[in-house]
């Protein structure tokens, strides 16, 4: 592929708490944006099958319902909702980047799936510490999941909301030849201005501080999912601010300067034409983990193996969690 070729964020509502209907709108948004020439298409958090908005302003009793709920409608990995999507990943000839809450187990975990355009999975990454009250429902990720791919689009990685506080988790994808970041966030509308300031001064200052493109995805209330979650004074009050946005996806240059959006009060698509050329011109600047690296003052250790629940420790016993316990 180019050097130069289009990206895009997805910014929509899901079709609130149902899996198969927000898969099948989600392959229509794909389908689109591949019409619009987008060979990197992103997704928001938790887009299938939602983003549970209501930790921040229900009670416990009331989570703990939503939990069902979001339990028996989350993803597994693999399974028939993913295959749909790559599918449309297939057709669309389109890197899809989809956030979802993934079903293991007992437990849910906030995911970000990477899809190559042949409809392969590439892996997927569990995000490393749920923000706050978004712990009620999500368990933590772990160091298997920091990976940057290898696609016909460069090398795409990403983070989600929160985690781009991580410090260390940011380097540890720029050490890792990151090209493409994509930054997935809910609807900034559920803090109101500040949130949605913050979200973009984190998605430019990642596109400068690691030289990549960054493709900020983020999600959008709908009027359903107003109904179903912002139904309490407090949650009505905070909608009806006025200096709220609305969504903010966007497209940055490795340079920090914002190619395409912020979108507010609606869903769409925000497209740009990156060029993985001009990544050259910055690197020339400054290149954290390269050139500009100071080994001989900082290191960074990264533990990339997968956290277990548990295994076989003594020879000769079968770890149950392997699928050949022979091996």
């Amino acid at each position: 592929m180019s050097q130069r070729f289009t990206v895009a964020a997805v910014q929509a509502a899901p079709v609130w708490m149902d899996r198969t209907a927000t898969v099948e709108k989600a392959c229509r948004l794909i389908a689109e944006a591949a019409r619009g020439g987008a060979r990197v298409i992103a997704f928001p958090e938790s887009f299938i099958p939602a983003f549970p908005y209501g930790v921040w302003h229900h009670g416990v009793q009331r989570n703990m319902a939503f939990f069902r709920s979001l339990f028996e409608q989350a993803l597994e990995i693999p399974g028939p909702e993913l295959a749909r999507i790559a599918e449309a990943a297939s057709a669309a000839h389109a890197v899809v980047v989809m956030g979802l809450t993934e079903r293991s187990g007992g437990s849910l975990y906030n995911t970000q799936v990477f899809i190559g355009p042949d409809g392969a999975l590439l892996g997927s990454r569990r995000k490393l510490k749920p923000t706050s009250a978004e712990r009620l429902v999500w368990g933590e990720g772990d160091g298997s999941g920091l990976r940057v791919f290898d696609t016909p689009a460069g090398r795409i990685g990403g983070l989600i909301c929160g985690e781009h506080n991580f410090a260390l988790a940011r380097y540890t994808l720029q050490a890792l030849g990151e090209q493409i970041h994509v930054a997935s966030y809910p609807d900034p509308l559920m803090e109101g201005r500040p949130f949605a300031d913050r979200l973009d001064a984190a998605v430019r200052h990642y596109a400068a501080e690691g030289q990549c493109y960054v493709i900020n995805a983020t999600g959008f209330i709908s009027e359903d999912v107003r109904a179903a979650v912002f139904d309490t004074p407090e949650s009505a009050a905070e909608l009806a601010d006025p200096a709220a946005l609305h969504g903010a996806s966007s497209i940055v240059a490795p340079n920090g300067v914002t190619l395409a959006g912020p979108l507010s009060g609606s869903e769409g698509i925000v497209a740009a034409e990156v060029d993985l050329g001009t990544i050259a011109y910055s690197k020339f600047w400054f290149d954290p983990a390269g050139h500009s690296a100071r080994g001989d003052i900082f290191r960074l250790e990264v533990d990339f193996e997968p956290r277990r629940a548990f295994g076989a420790r003594r020879a000769g016993v079968p770890d149950p969690t392997r699928a050949d316990p022979e091996r």
